[in-house]
């Protein structure tokens, strides 16, 4: 017996096939609980020794002296059933069952004293049993299969199996006893049939009971089928005290058939568990009554004779309706088996997402599902024995007539409120006993038409967009062949359309430098994955003309994001080209022209300067001599000649002060330009301040409004302020009352600009000149009537300019005039 030191016996070749089977959920049968506990192996032993032994004693019990050999002998049917179900780990067990069962033979012959050859016998006959059950044991398994009693042939299999296995420990069991001075020739024929026979009858009846009722059940019997078996059992019982006890048992041969029906009937009824238990009954009573004396066997026959026939009896009605219960239960496993199935497909031809109709070889509606009543909106008696047609539209009706098995067709069907949709109808024959049957499955394909309709109609915008637009637009596979292209780029490939194109590459239609560059980038877009946007190319056409395309290329992939080739779009730009390439002669020509104006304006701004500096020398000796001669008595000159040296001497003065006004406006288109943060308010009264002079001696009404601060060149601001401030006290100098107002105007006029003004009373000019305001030298209004060199104003406008803003002027003669300008982001010096 193997150690197993308190964890599991190793593992068992026969006892393997019997686990528990992965994803059985079921509860742990009793059985299977002991088996496979930790350590129980020992107590297996001990419990499969008593029960052997135990067995043993009571089959001797039947025996007849003076041979003591029993006509059943349970011990090795326990023992089979005890390895079958526990494994051949329990060998010691069957050993010393065996071994303890035999002591009857060997007690009496140790109290006359006799030697030890009959000890060796009783060991020899425990042993040869022990290794007879398991060789059993594993020709069962290997031959027969995991269950005894499952199909009829198992059963046959097992009864040949155990007879044939039963021929050994008899004979070896007979020789030893023989050797052994323990059994006497004469009785040794008759003791090995009796042996033989009640091993065999044993096991065929005790081993198929052990195991029915040891092993799980495979079915639970109800409350109904319990009640069955008691009485049926209690029949049997009480139809077996009357066949095989009492006299009159040995008058009539053929009671012990009337055991049979009940017999029939449980073998029909009550499976496996009820038949070998009914066996078993039958096999006791009629092998105690036999026994006795009585039954119809004992009849005119000694006692061990008619166990002999009885052995015989019991074997054949055994094995007869142990093999009736099996195929019994394959025919109700069959049948269970088909209504499972048959269940199965109900379920999943009512479970299924298509319409599935069965028709006869007439079209006659036979069986419908679920599906299908709800396709089409008939309850199933509606359409049960209804024509096929009469789900489908009268023009469709030809074809399904002419319909081919095997074939899917797609046509429109009818509901029951006349409302059509089509379908796809699929018909498959299906030959039975009956005839041949038709099987029509029906999906509603409404959604997938309409897609493909929406599918067909994006390819067609699709097209219509890639035919109309005039850029060229193509597809390329990995060897740069054209796959698809537009009308545009078939047309500027020089066919007659997309399809001259197909299949051919940019070396069959372009250049060879064009073509081997268009090739290269095609490769290096499928290789990097990366696109070439906006590349321009050129193309020299084999008559000399160029043409300029801005090109896109984009890798092409499927569905899996695999590259499969390359897109592009290319857009003529050769018309571009040759604007940009007069705009950039033209650019070239006007910088040359800049370039001279510069000159020309540097030469102009050094001549301005050099005369007017040179020519304020000469003017200021004809200013101060004039002045000095007005200045010398008087009398040695006539008035002619002073009125002519004060007009010398005024003109003079007014050619300075323009020399000093061009100088200045020179001066200005050098001067840089210091931005910051500045207050006009404060600007203004700096102003007013050096123009007080001009206000002595009048009524003027200064009005300083909002003034915000803004971003300028403080002197420049100032000057601009000087000059229209000091406009506006000349011009009002005729007033009686002169009316200045300086302000600034918030989003003016809805502009969203601010703007800053200085208004005045005085009085103003015609706007049909004011076009020549702001120019050099230009004058409004005479010099005699209010000085002044005309270049002021251009002063201010320069200034404005360079300050990015802008100014303007309105007014009205006699009524003044307003000066408006605004100060915008000064250009970057």
């Amino acid at each position: 017996m193997p150690k197993t030191n308190g964890g599991p016996a190793a593992p068992d070749p026969v006892a393997a096939d019997r686990r528990q089977p992965v994803g059985d959920h079921r509860p742990q049968h009793i059985v299977e609980a002991v088996r496979d506990r930790p350590g129980a192996t020992y107590g297996l032993v001990v419990i499969v020794a008593m029960v052997a032994f135990l067995g043993d004693w009571l089959g001797d019990r039947l025996g007849v002296p003076p041979s003591h050999f029993s006509v059943i002998r349970p011990a090795m049917a326990v023992a089979l059933a005890a390895v079958w179900l526990f494994g051949a780990r329990i060998w010691p067990g069957v050993w010393l069952g065996l071994l303890l069962g035999n002591l009857d033979l060997l007690l009496p012959v140790l109290r006359r004293g006799g030697d030890g050859h009959a000890v060796g016998a009783v060991l020899v006959i425990a042993a040869v049993g022990t290794a007879q059950v398991l060789l059993t044991a594993v020709a069962l398994r290997r031959l027969v299969g995991p269950d005894l009693q499952e199909r009829a042939q198992n059963v046959l299999g097992f009864a040949g199996i155990v007879t044939i296995a039963g021929l050994l420990t008899p004979t070896v069991g007979i020789l030893s006893l023989n050797a052994a001075g323990l059994l006497q020739v004469g009785t040794i024929a008759h003791a090995w049939q009796s042996w033989w026979w009640g091993d065999v009858v044993g096991m065929i009846v005790f081993t198929p009971f052990l195991l029915a009722w040891l092993s799980p059940p495979r079915h639970c019997w109800q409350k109904t089928e319990k009640q069955e078996a008691v009485v049926a059992l209690v029949l049997l019982v009480a139809l077996g005290w009357v066949v095989f006890y009492g006299p009159w048992t040995r008058k009539v041969a053929v009671l012990p058939y009337m055991v049979l029906p009940v017999l029939l009937w449980i073998a029909l009824h009550l499976g496996r568990r009820g038949t070998t238990t009914a066996l078993l009954l039958v096999t006791v009573l009629a092998t105690w009554g036999t026994a006795q004396g009585w039954g119809a066997f004992a009849q005119g026959l000694p006692v061990q004779t008619a166990l002999l026939v009885l052995q015989g009896f019991i074997g054949v009605v055994s094995i007869t309706f142990l093999t009736l219960t099996a195929t019994v239960g394959e025919r109700r496993a069959a049948e269970r088996a088909f209504q499972e199935n048959e269940a199965m497909i109900r379920r999943l031809f009512e479970a299924a997402p298509d319409a599935f109709v069965v028709a006869d070889a007439q079209g006659r509606i036979l069986r419908l599902n679920s599906q299908a009543e709800t396709m089409f909106g008939y309850d199933r008696a509606e359409l049960l024995g209804q024509p096929l047609e009469r789900l489908t539209t009268d023009r469709y009706r030809e074809p399904l007539d002419g319909r081919s098995l095997r074939s899917r067709l797609e046509i429109v069907a009818r509901r029951k409120d006349g409302s059509e949709f089509p379908v796809e109808i699929m018909l498959s024959p299906l030959d039975t006993e009956s005839g041949r049957l038709v099987i029509a499955i029906l999906r509603d394909i409404t959604e997938r038409k309409r897609a493909e309709t929406d599918l067909q109609y994006e390819r067609q915008l699709l097209r219509q967009l890639m035919d109309h637009v005039p850029d060229k637009i193509y597809f390329k596979d990995t060897q740069s062949r054209f796959v698809q292209v537009n009308r545009a780029m078939g047309e500027y490939a020089g066919g007659r359309g997309p399809a001259d194109l197909l299949g051919k590459t940019d070396f069959d239609v372009f250049s060879e430098e064009h073509a081997r560059q268009a090739y290269e980038d095609e490769q290096e877009v499928m290789r990097t994955g990366q696109p070439i946007i906006s590349k321009e190319e050129k193309e020299t056409w084999p008559d000399g003309h160029v043409t300029w395309a801005s090109t896109t290329k984009l890798p092409w992939r499927d569905a899996d994001g695999r590259i499969i080739g390359t897109f592009g779009i290319s857009r003529e730009i050769t018309a571009r080209k040759v604007v940009e390439e007069e705009v950039g002669k033209l650019h070239a020509e006007l910088e040359k022209r800049a370039r001279e104006l510069e000159a020309a304006n540097k030469e102009l701004e050094a001549f301005s300067y050099s005369v007017s500096h040179d020519l304020r020398a000469p003017l200021r000796a004809l200013e101060g001599f004039s002045r000095l001669l007005l200045t010398s008595p008087v009398d040695k000159l006539s008035e002619d000649s002073q009125r002519y040296l004060r007009y010398i001497n005024e003109n003079a003065v007014h050619m300075a002060h323009l020399i000093e006004d061009l100088l200045t406006f020179s001066r200005l288109g050098r001067q840089g330009l210091r931005i910051e943060r500045v207050n006009p308010a404060v600007v203004v009264r700096q102003c007013l301040d050096q123009l007080a002079p001009e206000q002595e001696r009048r009524r003027v009404d200064i009005r300083i409004g909002a003034l915000p601060a803004c971003d300028a060149d403080p002197a420049m601001l100032k000057q601009v302020y000087m000059n229209l401030l000091s406009n506006a006290l000349k011009f009002t100098r005729r007033r009686a009352e002169a009316v200045i107002e300086v302000g600034a105007l918030e989003n003016f006029e809805n502009t969203g600009q601010r703007v800053y003004f200085v208004r005045d009373n005085g009085v103003g000019f015609d706007m049909r000149y004011v076009d020549k305001l702001f120019g050099v030298f230009q004058r409004l209004h005479r010099p005699e009537e209010y000085e002044g060199t005309g270049v002021g104003l251009a002063l201010v406008q320069r200034i404005i300019h360079r300050h990015g803003g802008r100014i303007w002027a309105r007014a009205e003669v006699g009524n003044g005039a307003t000066f408006y300008f605004t100060l915008g982001t000064p250009p970057q010096e």
